[in-house]
């Protein structure tokens, strides 16, 4: 898994005296171990943002141009055979000292100053290609002009890779389901920094919501899938690309972005370890469900497009008699959402972590979803990340209407546990003396709520499952 310190940053204040390597040694001391700190932007060292102010043909090339381009601190002159050019444009300009490949091939090479076909040309105006952004067509050069930045941005800043990335091992945080998003290692990291921890907002919008209107009618047939359930029915969706920032953060930790839709639910999961579902409403005809165990013979093709036998041990959501997703693990084709989509259900539960576990190991199916159901989440957290990815509908799609209440179903409360903690069993355990001031400080830091004196009472947050 990674996680972006950018996106960490914002949920905890890092001293600014800890820098991102002793950040890393931290993490790997006290709570996961990070398999390599990555920085994205190195390879965009001496690149900005340039605008074309002119363009010129070349008088002894065909093929080429000459640019008047701003690179923010001055006006240059650039040659380039880019076939693509035009007056205003935004363009990625590699200056000297930065490397680049020529033509997207070979070896990395370091720009000069130079003088081509008896004119000077100071840097050059990359391809996608050129500058490890993919593959470009011939003679195309990548086009900025989306990002309406100003000239002479640093080019790094301008694509969103003026970030540290922490590559954490999976198997060193098996046990620990918090740690399987952004927020929660901001909290872990505020216990190992002393910084501060920002409590996780959820805005007004429960004041939005209607109390009457439209939600589906769910019938749960096997209880034991499921301990809570959420859902929203939300209309005039327009289905889009998403936002360059939406799109920055999914791509900055690798994950592929698709429509702001679909984005907006992998962000809430990755922000706050909590998996979420859309389904295309129109697509379900009524919005009468069932929850239940598969059934003999059922079938569902996947979003992956492969179709599946399902067996009596796979969670489902039934529609109009059929298998709208595995619960827990992946949806239907038959529920997705697409360009044609203007209502959406969406859906945040929890799940019996066995029942994920059992079917997604029968389907050789590790989604990032059932990763984290199947190591037992905080049934308190779907609420949150409903309202959260609500919040985030609502910004980019302004037309957005909530068509009724949130459907809330508990068929089991989660417990809470007290645990009563001897301090000299501690420091035994430990073999060495922290006093019991100390030993609360650390509880009370990653919000365990503690009372008493020698023998301490140690009420545990839910997040630690």
């Amino acid at each position: 898994m990674k996680l972006s310190l950018k996106w960490l940053k914002e949920f905890v204040d890092i001293p600014e005296e800890i820098s991102a390597e002793q950040l890393g040694n931290l993490i790997t001391l006290h709570s996961a171990e990070v398999d390599a700190i990555e920085n994205p932007g190195e390879k965009f060292a001496n690149m900005v943002v340039g605008k074309i102010l002119e363009l010129h043909q070349h008088p002894n090339a065909d093929k080429l141009q000459i640019t008047i381009t701003d690179i923010g601190s001055k006006k240059v002159k650039i040659v380039c055979g880019g076939s693509n050019l035009f007056v205003n444009q935004l363009v990625a300009v590699a200056l000297p000292g930065a490397k680049v490949k020529w033509h997207g091939e070979g070896e990395l090479i370091t720009l000069e100053a130079t003088t081509i076909r008896g004119e000077d040309s100071y840097g050059m105006i990359c391809a996608s290609s050129e500058i490890g952004m993919g593959e470009s067509k011939e003679k195309e050069i990548l086009d900025l002009t989306h990002l309406q930045v100003e000239a002479g941005t640093p080019l790094n800043e301008a694509l969103g890779k003026n970030d540290i990335l922490y590559d954490i091992d999976n198997k060193a945080i098996t046990h620990r389901p918090d740690l399987w998003s952004h927020y929660g290692f901001a909290r872990e990291i505020s216990a190992l920094t002393g910084g501060k921890l920002k409590p996780f907002q959820k805005g007004l919008l429960e004041t939005l919501i209607p109390t009457k209107g439209e939600e589906i009618k769910l019938k749960i047939t096997n209880p034991e899938i499921i301990t809570k359930w959420n859902s929203i029915i939300i209309n005039n969706i327009e289905i889009a690309e998403s936002p360059l920032w939406i799109k920055q953060k999914l791509e900055s930790i690798g994950a592929r972005s698709v429509n702001n839709i679909v984005d907006i639910t992998n962000l809430v999961m990755y922000e706050l370890g909590q998996p979420l579902h859309a389904y295309d409403k129109n697509l379900l005809g009524d919005l009468e469900c069932e929850i239940r165990f598969a059934k003999k013979n059922e079938k569902l093709q996947t979003l992956d497009h492969k179709e599946r036998d399902l067996n009596e041990q796979d969670p489902v959501l039934i529609n109009q008699n059929k298998p709208i997703i595995i619960l827990g693990i992946m949806g239907g084709a038959n529920s997705e959402i697409s360009e044609t989509t203007t209502s959406i259900l969406l859906e945040s539960a929890h799940f019996d972590p066995t029942v994920i576990r059992k079917s997604s190991t029968f389907h050789g199916l590790r989604s990032d979803a059932s990763q984290r159901f199947e190591k037992s989440l905080d049934q308190n957290n779907t609420t949150i990340a409903l309202l959260r990815a609500l919040e985030l509908i609502l910004e980019v799609c302004p037309n957005a209407k909530i068509a009724g209440p949130i459907t809330n179903i508990t068929t089991k409360q989660q417990p809470e546990i007290q645990i009563d903690l001897r301090p000299e069993k501690i420091n035994k355990y430990l073999g060495f003396e922290l006093p019991v001031p100390q030993i609360i400080e650390i509880l009370e830091s990653l919000e365990f709520k503690v009372s008493g004196d020698k023998i301490l009472t140690v009420k545990v947050p839910t997040f630690r499952a």
